[in-house]
């Protein structure tokens, strides 16, 4: 539950960002996540509660991928 978490401490230590982008979006909550949440829903949620705690401004940002969330840490 703390990927992210461990993401976002490791792109704030590192003097240099090398990002891969494919055809994959990265680990985001599911379209049905509010209605139905699937066992990787959830830990989507307990792993962005984590990284809230480090990391406030993720908390408007529950709607977007552990990739994206690294990305956009890199560009601010």
């Amino acid at each position: 539950a703390a990927t992210l978490l461990v993401c976002l401490r490791e792109v704030a230590r590192c003097d240099l960002f090398v990002g891969f982008v494919g055809e994959r979006y990265g680990m985001a909550l599911s379209k049905d996540a509010a209605r139905r949440p699937t066992p990787q829903d959830e830990l989507i949620r307990r792993s962005f509660q984590l990284a809230a705690k480090e990391f406030p401004w993720t908390t408007e940002l529950t709607d977007r991928s552990t990739t994206e969330l690294e990305w956009r840490m890199v560009l601010d």
